[in-house]
């Protein structure tokens, strides 16, 4: 007698049986569907949120250096009075300029903004904002970036604000 034997119960063709044998595995499908289904948005936000929080820190890292290549470049720009505050906004790429001696530094920090396409990413400015101090310190200069960061989906209405502070090296 061999040990495999085909009028055995569990091994028939019968279509009752097949259908008891194969109803398990079908549930087990609908299952995983379902698991599938719940966690799936669950995936999707995650991965938008990841892609869109590394725009938005580039966003920021780029915005850091154009206050950083400002205050550089005000650091070595001869005749900046201290004590006034001079802004420019950035609308669509367009900037309205300030004015003085403070426009030659907003100039290159718009073409920065320009140049990396950061003006998309906001809804409201980006604003420079230029300021040269004297104090006990010495003198500084200073320069700040404000606006509304504007993402895809998740990221909407997260206000940025960039400064960066240094020597101004004339009297």
């Amino acid at each position: 007698m061999s040990a495999f034997n085909r009028n055995s119960p569990l091994i028939s063709n019968t279509s009752s049986e097949t259908s008891l044998l194969q109803a398990p595995l079908s549930e087990e499908k609908g299952a995983s569907m379902l698991e599938f289904a719940i966690i799936l948005p669950v995936i999707v936000i995650l991965f938008f949120g990841v892609v869109e929080g590394g725009f938005a820190l580039n966003t920021y890292l780029n915005l850091t250096q154009v206050a950083r290549e400002g205050v550089r470049l005000g650091g070595k720009t001869l005749g900046l009075e201290p004590g006034a505050q001079y802004s420019t906004s950035v609308s669509n790429g367009t900037p309205t300029y300030c004015g003085g001696k403070h426009q030659a530094i907003h100039a290159v920090m718009v073409k920065f903004l320009n140049h990396h396409h950061l003006y998309q990413w906001f809804k409201t400015g980006p604003v420079i904002t230029t300021e040269r101090t004297s104090s006990g310190n010495g003198n500084t200069i200073s320069v700040t970036i404000k606006g509304t960061y504007n993402g895809w989906l998740l990221l909407k209405g997260i206000e940025l604000n960039v400064k960066d502070t240094g020597p101004y090296l004339h009297r």
